[in-house]
């Protein structure tokens, strides 16, 4: 597999970092990205900012213009989000003067940083949650835990 054309940016606050991300070419990653990058051993285990936004509840990635106008994106409610340490998962800055470190993918490699079926995070099936949980339901709820449980697996 070839190396992706990566660069991490940091040494300055979120809003300049990213300015630099993006007038050098290069796009925020997003958090699977960062975390297959980092199963490749190809970025140090860190916190990164990616290129996910949330506004309320909706969580997605950022477009270019958001990206270019982020105080924008902020004044309407919107949150760029950092992984936190790989593993606790996505969380959501308040102020663009934080810290901030992206890992910039070239062009040229965006959307090709295939991830593998090694990777630490994976969603359960629907049979091994409901396995898993089966002892500890009381019976008298069991039918409506699995019914709630079924839906959240349906496409």
């Amino acid at each position: 597999m070839e190396t992706a054309k990566i660069k991490i940016f940091e040494n300055g606050n979120v809003r300049d970092t990213l300015r630099r991300c993006l007038e050098e070419g290069y796009w925020p990653a997003t958090d699977v990205e960062i975390r297959e990058l980092i199963r490749r051993n190809e970025i140090p285990k860190d916190y990164y900012d990616t290129s996910i936004i949330r506004y309320g509840e909706e969580e997605r990635t950022a477009t270019k213009e958001e990206l270019l106008d982020i105080e924008k994106m902020y004044e309407k409610g919107g949150r760029l989000l950092f992984l936190y340490y790989v593993y606790v998962g996505l969380s959501g800055s308040f102020n663009l003067d934080d810290s901030g470190r992206f890992v910039g993918v070239a062009p040229e490699a965006r959307g090709k940083i295939e991830t593998s079926g090694d990777s630490p995070l994976r969603t359960p099936t629907l049979e091994e949650v409901l396995q898993t949980i089966q002892p500890y339901v009381p019976e008298a709820c069991k039918e409506d835990a699995l019914g709630a449980l079924n839906r959240l697996y349906q496409k």
